[in-house]
């Protein structure tokens, strides 16, 4: 309750109409409330076509142009579970699940819109302002790949710590 959260993260990004890729960044949370939070969070990763090779083969011009991608996010995070893990006679650790919906801005080139989010997220808490955390997140973002707009389905995933202060 009232506690400010920094995290750093890293993972796997797996992107639908583009190249999958690793991803990084930041976030920043807080929580009102033991069960209800707030989360600003900075994404970046690099952006290609997994498909610019063979499709430039027939035509020899280059259609689309690698680079990177920001996300900044905004997301409405609620708590459901909170729990306690046994992991010997001396040891209990207490973890948070985390439901996660949002939305912002994804920057780059191929990007027509809002990118919206939904996921779910799983802390660990190490020491008492230190936690593991463990993200899932499908982030739908309307893209235009080679003159074709659609929604994308990005399925992201991330692992990092955290470092919290209490209220």
């Amino acid at each position: 309750k009232r506690r400010a959260e920094i995290s750093v993260l890293g993972g796997y990004h797996a992107s639908d109409a583009l190249s999958s890729t690793y991803v990084y960044g930041a976030a920043l949370s807080f929580f009102p409330s033991e069960d209800f939070g707030v989360e600003l969070m900075a994404t970046r990763n690099p952006v290609t076509f997994r498909l610019e090779e063979p499709f430039n083969s027939f035509q020899g011009e280059r259609h689309f142009q690698p680079g990177v991608s920001w996300n900044y996010l905004g997301a409405l995070l609620w708590s459901p579970v909170h729990a306690k893990l046994r992991w010997n006679e001396r040891s209990i650790s207490h973890a948070d699940l985390l439901v996660v919906a949002g939305g912002g801005q994804t920057v780059h080139d191929s990007v027509q819109g809002l990118t919206f989010q939904v996921g779910l997220g799983i802390k660990l808490y190490l020491t008492r302002f230190v936690s593991l955390r463990l993200d899932v997140r499908d982030l739908m973002i309307p893209q235009e790949v080679l003159g074709r707009g659609r929604t994308t389905h990005n399925l992201v995933t991330m692992l990092g710590f955290s470092a919290w202060v209490p209220g």
